[in-house]
């Protein structure tokens, strides 16, 4: 969407006003400054042509209002009392009658037009840094590392380096990060860090562990996600799931137009097991060209597949039975059953289940149409179904039915009971629906990193001169 001109105009005057600190910084810091300043600042000793200006009445003309209000009142007094002799050899010493009409100015026009053109360079280049996204930018710098540090350093004898920095939109920090790599270049790091100079970086051990278990095929069709779960579980390796990416996203590239959307309204979340279900129902062709339909319910609280069921076309009873069982297995007393709002889920025959099963056994289950009777959609299960199909079946098409639900049942079992899920803090989704929790990993976290730390200050790492 074209942005409004209020809004073009904000961030114009955002744009000038960053430009203008930044000059303004590189402006005193590298000593660019006018004359008249410089003189003021460094002398007490005034210039000619101030005194003859006060002393004939026209300071107003000829110095700016800036200056005429730094000089003293007491010394502006004494320069208004100036003789006309002394005025005629001010004049004279001057030869101001030949260089009046070049004093008179305010400021030297050649440096207006100078600044002027630095705050126009300045203010392309900021808004070129929006065009491109600033993310996007220091993408490319970081990926031009090595000449972009040259760069830095070969103008910051003329230039202050945080003003340079500022320029660029980089901080000093990731600035010094880049400097090492660039200047150290250590070979005993996966992360081309000097492990001295940064030993909470992890080992080239524990580099190892994440590249043999993601490249390994009992994890091939886990999540990231789920992979460093298991590693944190089995203690073979304890390091945060952000680092964990850092490192991950190297040996197992992401999929770009896999990206996650934020929603626009509040995701539907459970506070306990069987407080929500999601129903709905996906098709899957096997190579044999045979359209398949598989049937699931999920639960939202611990994302536990509660019951499922491939079939060969859509149905009714089908929908009945998989609520049937599901409903059997976990002995609802109160519960809110979230679907589509498709023929198959909502007619007289679920509606007439739902009602005989709280009237025999008491319960409570209520069944809703997701965005229409609540403003959730049933994105839970839907993104279930997505899992199943592009992490395993996609990756080894099934021939017929008879492979699918055998291919299925496997499936179930990796998803339910082996694998951990994100959303339940390394917990597989069964450990999560029967109330399991692990141990504290707060303090086997930081003992790790203890042992980081010391290990990789003692590096004897000889290819850098760290001096660390």
């Amino acid at each position: 969407m074209l942005q409004s001109r209020h809004d073009l105009q904000t961030q114009d005057s955002k744009v000038i006003q960053q430009v203008k600190r930044i000059y303004l910084s590189i402006d005193r810091n590298s000593g660019l400054c006018m004359l008249n300043h410089s003189t003021m600042k460094s002398k007490k000793k005034y210039p000619e042509l101030y005194k003859w200006a006060y002393a004939t009445k026209r300071e107003e003309e000829i110095i700016s209002n800036e200056i005429r209000n730094s000089i003293p009142k007491q010394t502006k007094s004494n320069w208004r009392k100036i003789s006309s002799d002394k005025i005629f050899n001010l004049e004279k010493e001057m030869e101001i009658r030949d260089q009046i009409d070049l004093l008179v100015q305010k400021e030297d026009k050649d440096w207006i037009r100078k600044k002027r053109m630095f705050h126009s360079i300045s203010k392309l280049h900021f808004r070129t840094i929006q065009l491109y996204g600033k993310e996007r930018f220091i993408k490319i710098l970081s990926s031009n590392k090595l000449e972009f540090v040259e760069l830095i350093e070969e103008f910051s004898n003329k230039f202050p380096r945080n003003s340079l920095l500022k320029w660029f939109q980089i901080s000093p920090n990731r600035y010094e990060k880049w400097y090492t790599q660039v200047k150290f270049n250590c070979r005993s790091s996966q992360s081309l860090l000097c492990a001295k100079k940064h030993p909470f970086q992890i080992t080239k051990n524990e580099f190892m562990v994440i590249k043999n278990n993601l490249q390994d095929d009992k994890y091939a069709k886990w999540a990231k996600s789920a992979v460093h779960s298991e590693l944190l579980k089995t203690n073979k390796l304890n390091i945060s799931r952000s680092t964990f990416y850092k490192h991950a996203k190297h040996i197992r590239p992401a999929n770009k137009n896999n990206r996650y959307r934020k929603p626009k309204y509040t995701p539907l979340r459970a506070e306990y097991v069987n407080e929500y279900w999601h129903m709905d129902l996906s098709y899957f062709r096997t190579r044999d060209g045979e359209w398949n339909y598989v049937y699931a319910m999920l639960d939202n609280y611990s994302r536990k597949l509660i019951s499922w069921r491939c079939e060969k076309r859509i149905s009714n009873a089908y929908i009945c039975a998989l609520i049937e069982e599901a409903l059997r297995s976990a002995s609802i007393i109160k519960l809110n059953l979230i679907s589509d709002g498709g023929k198959e889920n909502f007619n007289e025959h679920t509606q007439f289940l739902i009602k005989q099963y709280n009237e025999v056994n008491g319960a409570d289950v209520k069944h809703f149409r997701s965005l229409k009777d609540i403003r959730q959609s049933n994105s839970m299960i839907e993104r279930f179904f997505r899992s199943l199909k592009y992490n395993y079946l996609f990756v080894d098409i099934p021939q017929n039915y008879e492979e699918l639900c055998v291919a299925l049942k496997s499936i179930v079992h990796d998803y339910n009971h082996i694998r951990p899920h994100h959303a339940n803090k390394h917990l597989t989704p069964d450990e999560a629906y029967r109330g399991l929790k692990l141990p504290d990993l707060e303090l086997r976290l930081k003992n790790a990193q203890l042992k980081r730390l010391k290990r990789n200050k003692n590096c004897p790492c000889t290819v850098c001169d760290c001096g660390g």
